[in-house]
Parts: C-alpha cells; sequence; structure tokens
C-alpha cells in the first residue's frame, strides 16, 4: 500500500533495495499509535484483555516484538506535510532504536487511482472470471480461475 503513497512500485523497490529492513510509516498508519513504537505493547494488552489469559498475552506481546525485529530503519512517508505524525514517527525509531528517514510522498499513483486514468504499467486488471496469481520474478498476474 506505501507504494500508492510514493508514487509506484519502483520508488518503493528503490528505498527497500537501500535499506532492505524498513518499516513504513505514514499519517493515517500512525493516528491510532498501534504502530511499532512506545504504545503498541499497550494497545496489545488492551486488544486481549479479557479474551486471554496473562501468559497468553505475554506470549502474544512476545510474538509481535520478534515480527518487528528485522526492521532497522524507520520511513515515514507523507503528502500531507502532519509534523505531528512525522515527530511521532521519529519517536517511535527512538523507542526502538532504529534508524528515521522522511520520504516525501508523490500523489500521482494515487491521483491516478481516484481518476480512473488506470494505465496496465500501474495497475493489475483482472477480469471477471479470473484470479490474480504469482509470476515470474514475484510479479502479479491475472489467470483464468
Amino acid at each position: 500500500c506505501v507504494a500508492v503513497l510514493l508514487g509506484g512500485d519502483a520508488r518503493r523497490e528503490a528505498l527497500l533495495r537501500d535499506n532492505p529492513h524498513t518499516y513504513f510509516y505514514t499519517p493515517g498508519w500512525v493516528r491510532g499509535h498501534r504502530v511499532p513504537g512506545p504504545d503498541r505493547e499497550s494497545h496489545i494488552r488492551a486488544q486481549y484483555a479479557g479474551r486471554h489469559d496473562a501468559e497468553t498475552i505475554e506470549d502474544l506481546v512476545e510474538a509481535d516484538r520478534e515480527a518487528f525485529a528485522p526492521y532497522q530503519t524507520a520511513c515515514y512517508v507523507d503528502l500531507t506535510n502532519d509534523d505531528k505524525a512525522e515527530a511521532y514517527a521519529q519517536r517511535c525509531a527512538e523507542c526502538l532504536g532504529w534508524r528515521f528517514r522522511r520520504e516525501q510522498g508523490d500523489p500521482s499513483l494515487l491521483l491516478s487511482l481516484l481518476s480512473g486514468s488506470w494505465d496496465a504499467k500501474d495497475f493489475l486488471f483482472v477480469p471477471s472470471g479470473h484470479r490474480i496469481a504469482m509470476g515470474p520474478n514475484l510479479t502479479l498476474r491475472a489467470e483464468p480461475a
């Protein structure tokens, strides 16, 4: 999804090629404070309280920590110049001991999506009776169902 805010997959892939262990933050994504950072653990505990025992909750918190262990960089992508969200993403990076970087978003792909200007190089067309499948080089393609 972050490719939509970066203007396409090519830019996302280039960022990941240069920084393979990057987790992307966006204003909408940080709004609930559920992203990896200082508030995530309390959110998880609150979400599972009453549904699981304390030991299970601890196991879930630990599994969550392990899921984000490979990351080393928090990359904040913004189209709106939301200083508050950017500051929170920076705080998340500091809390986790990750590097922080900011990337200005590119609205071109999002605008194309919303306006119906769908170019086949940027959008996958899936005709009725077809399904999405993984093709060569991990590309997506439409094939008969």
